[in-house]
């Protein structure tokens, strides 16, 4: 058993190949938005809807983080073969991953988990009738990647003018 170096919880999983590493890294990421979002929400991030074992302090969060599981898969599926997570180039990458644009509202994905987790509280509150979740679609090609070093990774889709405006 190993202590993830993101969210210190102890886990079997301990990503001993490169893509489960990567994997690992790139949910722990994503797990770290989750809770603050969750904790922003005012939602008790142990109390789950799925999600309900009693040694998972983050139980509600790892519900909450289901939909934006393909982005990680997705840019971890499309990563140059070289990539490792030994190399900071790659933890760049996956970080990029977790901040990009998500869904068809073009959210970046912390703000697309924050929403989510506000939506489910008015829910949970009576506030609202329904629940949804944006769901994620792959983009209409592959990321950018190229046979040079790491460095030249890009995020799962590039930023554009309007990403930042």
């Amino acid at each position: 058993m190993a202590a993830s170096p993101i969210t210190g919880i102890m886990s079997t999983h301990t990503g001993g190949d490169r893509i489960n590493a990567m994997l690992n890294y790139g949910y722990g990421i994503l797990r770290a938005h989750g809770v603050r979002a969750t904790l922003a929400a005012g939602l008790d991030p142990a109390l789950g809807m799925w999600h309900s074992h009693r040694s998972n302090a983050f139980n509600l969060v790892a519900d909450l983080m289901e939909p934006f599981r393909p982005a990680i898969d997705y840019a971890i599926i499309n990563a140059p073969r070289y990539s490792a997570l030994s190399k900071p180039e790659t933890k760049k990458y996956l970080a990029a991953t977790c901040a990009a644009p998500f869904g068809q509202s073009r959210t970046h994905l912390p703000a697309s988990i924050a929403a989510l987790a506000s939506r489910y509280a008015l829910y949970i509150e009576g506030r609202a009738n329904s629940f949804d979740a944006e769901s994620w679609q792959p983009p209409s090609s592959p990321p950018t990647t190229t046979t040079a070093a790491p460095a030249t990774l890009t995020p799962t889709e590039p930023a554009t003018a309007d990403d930042h405006a």
